[in-house]
């Protein structure tokens, strides 16, 4: 039908579409070996009875004559949903001029590529030099077990097919954090952003270190227009019903624990403290159950957090309809 899994929305200039890439629910109690920093009996007591929604979305922005995407989903070979997506929404591959990658995990970065050869032939692949330099150290990928070692190879496919055709950036402490949205806390600062509007991309967007879960975790702000700013944060949450109440709960998947709950914490606290000068962040996660676009608020107890769904969106039309 028209519209499923395909969801849009305007942030200023900016033409949102959210892109289900895979979505379904899992139970619980299989979900207890995911989590790092928190009792099963702990997670019992937040994970809901019927199961969880274990969602992998992708989005894509649309500007001027730029059409970009922001990570690419795991792959039509492994089940994935992102081009039949854009079709959906009236893009074909080679329309895609851009891809902002947050990192390269196979259910990001696998969509970049099939049988060697770049899916979107036209694209400007954007990725953090940090990101790309952690996928090619052999030291990092062999300091982890053998059964962790596999994520390496499909990143590094990604960057062969890619070749040529990326273009990497490195974080900078800027003086005016600020740019991006105002009260990006200060620890946020120092782990640094880029302004890619500044490095040849077309229009304003800023790159913002998420580091924890991969090193070179990237999310990418559009600035405040009309009281909203809109951060595209990657896998910041990868089980609201978990992470929103305990922040400091991670996953197996994150290369620093620790770091990633640091991060998490502070992109949180960033939405309260942006409330105080009448902005308004919302954010766009790859795991977040789809729509994938939304809020997040501070619970009463003061501790977590609770989320809930941007309610502007709208279904979008079939190919060829206009608005």
């Amino acid at each position: 039908m028209p519209g499923e899994g395909v969801r849009e929305f305007t942030f200023g200039r900016h033409r949102v579409t959210a892109l289900s890439d895979r979505r379904g629910r899992v139970p619980a109690d299989g979900q207890l070996g995911l989590f790092v920093g928190a009792l099963p009996e702990e997670l019992r007591a937040l994970l809901p009875d019927g199961g969880v929604e274990n969602a992998v979305n992708a989005f894509l922005i649309r500007r001027d004559d730029r059409v970009v995407l922001v990570d690419a989903g795991v792959g039509a070979p492994a089940g994935g949903n992102v081009r039949a997506r854009l079709a959906a929404a009236g893009v074909a591959p080679d329309q895609v001029t851009d891809v902002l990658m947050t990192h390269l995990h196979g259910d990001h970065a696998g969509g970049l590529h099939e049988d060697g050869r770049a899916v979107f032939p036209n694209a400007t692949l954007w990725l953090a030099q940090a990101e790309a330099d952690y996928w090619n150290d052999d030291a990092a990928r062999d300091a982890l077990p053998e059964g962790r070692r596999g994520g390496f190879a499909g990143a590094r496919a990604a960057l062969a097919a890619m070749a040529g055709r990326t273009r990497t950036f490195a974080f900078v402490h800027p003086e005016n954090p600020g740019n991006f949205a105002p009260g990006l806390p200060e620890d946020a600062a120092v782990r640094g952003n880029a302004e890619l509007g500044a490095q040849g991309f077309p229009f304003s967007v800023v790159a913002v270190s998420l580091a924890g879960h991969t090193p070179g975790h990237t999310g990418y702000g559009l600035p405040a227009e009309d009281g909203r700013a809109l951060l595209f944060w990657g896998d910041v949450v990868h089980r609201v019903d978990v992470q929103a109440p305990r922040p400091d709960v991670s996953v197996t998947y994150d290369v620093d624990p620790d770091k990633a709950a640091k991060t998490r914490r502070e992109f949180l606290e960033l939405q309260d403290a942006t409330r105080e000068v009448n902005i308004e962040v919302v954010v766009a996660g790859a795991h977040l159950p789809f729509q994938g676009v939304g809020a997040f608020t501070k619970a009463r107890d003061g501790k977590g957090y609770v989320y809930a769904p941007w309610p502007g969106g709208r279904d979008a039309a079939p190919p060829g309809e206009g608005r």
